[in-house]
């Protein structure tokens, strides 16, 4: 398992992200591990926001020979509607990086 943080500088927020790349069921899967910080922002602007920083971290896991996202903790469903759940985390989310 390999674990990436790195700072996360928006216009009107900020924090860090921690991602973790491990593998799974003969796949490289990258998943969430911690997000903190605070972003300032009306609610429609705050989920294209959220929306959009995702797809960066996609990208990056993509770029790191990642086939799966997942997501878990919080309930992101209504935020990110084109992931679905899957078994094994509290209110844990996927999605087919190819």
């Amino acid at each position: 398992m390999h674990e990436l943080t790195f700072p996360v500088s928006l216009p009107n927020g900020g924090g860090y992200v921690t991602l973790e790349i491990y593998a799974e069921d003969n796949q490289m899967v990258c998943g969430i591990y911690e997000i903190k910080g605070r972003l300032q922002e009306r609610p429609k602007q705050w989920l294209r926001t959220m929306r959009a920083e995702l797809t960066r971290l996609e990208a990056i896991a993509r770029d790191a020979g990642c086939e799966e996202m997942r997501i878990a903790g919080r309930d992101w469903s209504r935020v990110f509607p084109d992931y679905t759940p899957f078994d094994g985390a509290e209110n844990g989310l996927r999605k087919a990086l190819t």
